[in-house]
């Protein structure tokens, strides 16, 4: 179901509920690099465990951002509103991460699996995004990722991604497609080099719901209304991503306005 005429969205406005999220700022960011919030420290909600094997997410992940409502089978959830305070002057996201893993190992020099299922539905390729995302240090060794993928086509490719040294918890470097057939599935990641100390990282999809903040102050406030930003699925695992300006993310408090319909 969707929201489609003004009656329907004034009774989804009227069940709405507002949901909060408080994060701690990531320390050892780099300016000019994104970075997940999805296991900083914080109160709402509260840091998870690192992923395993690749799985599927949905809003009863550890990690994902509460939904307070009760979910009428069928209902997409909607962002209606949005606020936002950061410690420091940066942007920010709200994604739903599709499908995570993690176990991957910055000293392996073999092919590491990966093989992510199939992706649900509501995610089509076209509107996925994939990145290899970092949960603890790898070493000051740098090295290349060679990520083998699948396209939406059928077709399979591989991209080379530069790992540099000392490669920081929460970071997220994107892969990409090298032809207009967009990934449907990641099979392998493959180091050159060994970084010299394991860490954990692995592989992460998430669709974007278009809301961003920009803030352009330390602890400054920012607030939408009226977004109506559909997450295309009942259930979505809600993240945030920090685009940093500085050499943290910064501590970061706020809270969306969901409805459903």
């Amino acid at each position: 179901m969707a929201i489609t005429t003004e009656a329907g969205l004034i009774v989804a406005r009227a069940g709405s509920m507002y949901t909060p999220f408080v994060k701690s700022t990531v320390a050892n960011a780099v300016a000019g690099q994104k970075f997940s919030l999805f296991r900083a420290a914080g109160v709402f909600p509260a840091q998870p465990a690192i992923p395993t094997t690749s799985v599927n997410c949905n809003g009863a992940t550890a990690g994902a951002i509460l939904n307070p409502l009760t979910m009428v089978g069928g209902n997409t959830l909607y962002i209606d509103a949005f606020n936002l305070q950061s410690t420091i002057a940066g942007q920010s996201e709200i994604v739903d991460r599709v499908n995570h893993s993690g176990g991957l190992s910055g000293t392996l020099t073999t092919a590491q699996s990966v093989n992510t299922p199939a992706l649900p539905v509501f995610a089509p390729a076209a509107r996925c995004r994939w990145y290899l995302e970092w949960y603890a240090d790898t070493g000051a060794t740098a090295s290349n990722a060679t990520v083998a993928y699948t396209r939406a086509d059928a077709s399979t490719g591989t991209m080379v991604i530069a790992v540099g040294g000392t490669v920081r918890a929460g970071r997220k470097i994107e892969i990409m497609s090298s032809t207009s057939s967009p990934i449907a599935g990641i099979q392998t990641v493959t180091l050159s080099a060994s970084t010299a100390t394991a860490g954990n990282f692995g592989v992460v999809c998430e669709v974007p719901t278009g809301v961003k903040a920009g803030i352009n102050a330390a602890n400054a406030t920012i607030e939408y209304e009226s977004l109506m930003r559909s997450t295309g699925r009942e259930s979505p695992c809600l993240a945030i991503n920090v685009y940093c300006t500085t050499t943290s993310t910064g501590a970061i408090d706020g809270g969306m306005q969901l409805m459903q319909g």
